[in-house]
């Protein structure tokens, strides 16, 4: 079997954290807000030279998937989060939903045939939302190969390439938003995947399908009816 290894990146005379998270993926450990400990095991993996199929068994162990449930006033949506994929960006996501950040939010911008987008308003009346501040930007793992498939989640960004913090968007086009995805051949960032749906697309589409206005302040695309994210938590 074909053998994959890891060169010293930084010189440091060790394969280390930020040689494996640059592996084929750019990333850079000073970013990563998980636990660093995860990558013991797949950093002796990779040390020992294993296999391809040993690796990837590694890597899931290391990394694993955190499922997550959405309850809305429109229905449930059950995701599950990309780990190893998308450390950086799953990372993120999580530390937001462990802090109860997305409770009270709603889904401000719904294309249908495209997207459903949150993680910016929360609800502080009956017709009346309030910005929220999130954290500082994260980098873009949009190259990460993962693409915007119809029930992916991806990070939400400006035209600034490293941008996204708190914002997130499901992918409702079936089969798939393409153009979000990283241009390999320009070298071109996109939007980065770091989560699917596992259930409850159903409740997706009936959201992008709502009517949908433009509202001062916010923007277009913006749904007449109050979607409501009630809570947004990691479940068994």
């Amino acid at each position: 079997a074909a053998r994959l290894l890891v060169v010293d990146v930084d010189g440091n005379d060790l394969v280390d954290y930020d040689d494996i998270l640059a592996w084929n993926r750019g990333l850079d450990s000073a970013k990563y807000v998980g636990e660093l400990s995860h990558l013991d095991t797949l950093a002796t993996a990779i040390i020992n030279g294993q296999p391809d199929e040993s690796l990837a068994a590694h890597a899931e162990t290391a990394f694993g998937n955190d499922r997550v449930t959405l309850t809305s006033n429109f229905g449930i949506i059950e995701m599950e989060t990309l780990n190893w994929d998308a450390p950086i960006s799953a990372a993120n996501f999580l530390s937001y939903v462990n802090a109860g950040y997305y409770n009270n939010v709603i889904f401000h911008r719904t294309i249908d045939d495209f997207m459903i987008q949150t993680g910016w308003l929360e609800l502080v009346g009956e017709n009346t939302v309030n910005a929220k501040t999130p954290n500082d930007p994260i980098f873009n793992e949009s190259r990460n190969g993962v693409a915007n498939d119809r029930g992916t989640v991806a990070m939400a960004r400006t035209s600034s390439p490293h941008s996204a913090s708190a914002q997130f968007f499901i992918n409702q086009k079936n089969p798939n938003n393409s153009f979000l995805n990283y241009d390999f051949d320009d070298e071109e960032e996109g939007y980065a995947v770091f989560a699917r749906v596992l259930s409850g697309m159903e409740i997706v589409d009936e959201i992008a399908g709502l009517p949908t206005s433009r509202v001062n302040g916010i923007g277009n695309d913006v749904p007449n009816e109050i979607v409501l994210i009630e809570s947004l938590q990691t479940t068994e």
